[in-house]
């Protein structure tokens, strides 16, 4: 019986793309993430992560600490939380250059949460159903975050009606109209 030796593929790629933008499931996006280890990060790279979070927290309307009950294993776990844009960016730590994870909450709304094992806390629930929960260290902490989202959320509600408003008056206002050929049976 002979015996064959497989080798396993190896592949080593480099390469250099200035500017990427990425639209990624939240599976494909934890995935990357925990693949980070097996990539190799030049200092410049490191940089702007850095400088990418920085930008985040300038942009933020809110940052600070929250708890954030896991779906599977229902523990409660502290992350530094940056909301910007229409996320919640949830970090290990505060120190952490990359976020573990992010919750998306436009068309979101938050919810009291009196089923919850632990005080101040809230839900989100999305346009699909789906529930976060969530917890602030005390009162006041939860007063400010339910707040501030709920007023973003209200903002992109009236964002996306102007919107919507304004192109359907552009279609409006660019359509000919429909001229009816006078020798057409109806």
């Amino acid at each position: 019986v002979s015996s064959i030796l497989l080798e396993a593929p190896q592949l080593k790629v480099s390469a250099v793309i200035p500017n990427i933008n990425l639209n990624l499931s939240k599976q494909m996006y934890k995935y990357l993430l925990s693949t980070g280890e097996f990539l190799s990060e030049s200092e410049e790279s490191q940089e702007f992560v850095h400088t990418e979070k920085m930008q985040l927290l300038r942009s933020a309307y809110r940052f600070g600490e929250l708890y954030k009950r896991g779906t599977n294993y229902r523990s409660w776990n502290k992350y530094f939380v940056i909301f910007a844009g229409s996320y919640l960016y949830l970090f290990n730590s505060k120190t952490d250059l990359q976020a573990s994870n992010y919750v998306y909450i436009k068309g979101s709304e938050v919810l009291t949460a009196p089923e919850s094992d632990r005080d101040f806390s809230f839900k989100l629930r999305n346009r699909k159903n789906e529930e976060e929960l969530f917890a602030a260290e005390n009162e006041k902490m939860y007063n400010e975050w339910i707040n501030i989202i709920n007023k973003k959320l209200i903002e992109f509600k009236e964002t996306d009606y102007t919107q919507d408003v304004t192109a359907a008056e552009s279609v409006r206002h660019t359509e000919e109209p429909v001229k009816q050929n006078p020798n057409q049976i109806l």
